[in-house]
């Protein structure tokens, strides 16, 4: 499934600093919401531990979503430089050593 926003080829124009704000932002959450999930059980306040529960698992469904963009993009720039597909990698150095091997033999003869 593709996403609604194309990820940026360029990456020259990402500002590191807010790459990592955001990565860490979206890691640190969840923990956070686990940690007042633990305080909800240890002073047995149950009623909200369902609003920290909730909360855990849309944070969770958050960044499994964004990291799986962020693979997806990954890939795609791969594939957009070379570095995947049909003709990349084993086949395409071997396919090329067949045709110069192919032109050099017919150019000895």
């Amino acid at each position: 499934m593709d996403g609604a926003w194309p990820a940026p080829q360029d990456l020259s124009t990402v500002n590191t600093t807010d790459s990592r704000v955001f990565w860490y932002a979206l890691y640190l959450t969840p923990l956070v919401w686990a940690l007042l999930g633990l305080i909800c059980i240890i002073k047995l306040s149950f009623s909200w531990l369902l609003v920290v529960a909730v909360a855990l698992a849309l944070n969770i469904a958050n960044a499994i979503g964004y990291i799986r963009c962020q693979r997806d993009a990954a890939a795609k720039r791969r594939a957009a430089a070379g570095g995947e597909g049909l003709f990349s990698g084993g086949v395409s150095s071997t396919l090329g050593r067949f045709i110069t091997d192919s032109i050099l033999s017919r150019a000895r003869t």
